[in-house]
């Protein structure tokens, strides 16, 4: 009779065991689970503000001045009268006048001669490019002079095309009209890439 007893004990333990205790064992893994998620996105969460924190404090300590020549480097938004009335103007202290002005997306122009892009494929979606391309007519020693300005101009100019042609021979000296008196004047055909955030 013992013996009976006993295999029924055993028989309810192990019943017990497997309609009770081992559905809650498994509940309490998937909420071991659940909360060691909820932890790593805390974690992962905490690390993205401290990252924020960082470039936030370091966008801070800039200047407003630079704040302002960043704007103008590379701007929000593609002013074309203004880009080509500030090119005008520097054309214009050596003598030169643009002509033939174009303006392009860059995507849509061919690349063929061209020198590559200072943005990358990685930064398309970030940056538009547009491209400006015009003529103009001066000496040599006078369109250097206007390149380096562009060079050093606060908006972000990127050399795309430079083609040099012979234009004319313009005389310096009104009453002689020989090739000894003339400045020899060329024709530049040039194209810069522009970027403007989007």
């Amino acid at each position: 009779m013992k013996n009976v007893f006993s295999l029924i004990l055993i028989a309810l333990s192990v019943g017990v065991i497997f309609m009770y205790i081992m559905p809650e064992y498994s509940s309490l893994s998937a909420l071991r689970t659940t909360k060691a998620s909820y932890e790593s996105a805390l974690a992962s969460a905490k690390q993205l503000q401290s990252v924020r924190d960082t470039l936030l404090n370091s966008y801070n300590s800039i200047s407003d001045t630079d704040k302002a020549n960043l704007a103008k480097m590379i701007p929000s938004a593609f002013d074309p009268v203004k880009l080509v009335s500030d090119i005008s103007t520097d054309a214009a202290q050596y003598g030169m006048t643009i002509n033939q002005v174009k303006i392009s997306d860059a995507a849509s122009v061919s690349s063929n001669g061209s020198r590559t892009s200072v943005t990358s494929a990685s930064t398309a979606s970030t940056y538009q490019t547009m491209q400006i391309s015009f003529t103009t007519t001066g000496t040599y020693a006078s369109f250097t002079k206007f390149l380096k300005d562009m060079e050093s101009s606060i908006q972000l100019l990127d050399l795309q095309k430079l083609g040099i042609t012979s234009s004319r021979l313009a005389s310096t000296n009104a009453s002689t009209n020989t090739s000894a008196n003339a400045t020899p004047q060329l024709q530049f055909d040039v194209a810069f890439n522009t970027y403007t955030t989007q």
